[in-house]
């Protein structure tokens, strides 16, 4: 790290991009972290705000465009299946 930190001051080497390959690693183990978390969180919670939860999750951690999951019919809070995108949208 000091050689980085040093060969920023000659120019030499640039610092690693945001999105880069040799980070990806980190990101990896950071969100399997986050996501093996959830569990303890969600112990009180209902099926659908379980589901919502995750969503959202997934959303930034995959940095995908939107997550939809499903419910089980056999559910009692069954409100309809999640759907969570990365930058809000008009139901219309």
């Amino acid at each position: 790290m000091t050689r980085w930190r040093d060969s920023l001051r000659d120019g030499a080497i640039a610092p690693p991009e945001p999105h880069s390959e040799a980070l990806e690693p980190t990101r990896c183990v950071r969100n399997l972290v986050a996501l093996s978390a959830l569990p303890a969180i969600w112990k009180d919670y209902e099926p659908a705000r379980i589901a919502e939860s995750a969503a959202c999750a997934l959303v930034s951690m995959l940095d995908a465009d939107f997550v939809y999951i499903a419910l089980p019919v056999e559910c009692d809070e069954h409100k309809g299946d999640v759907v969570k995108t990365a930058v809000p949208v008009e139901a219309a």
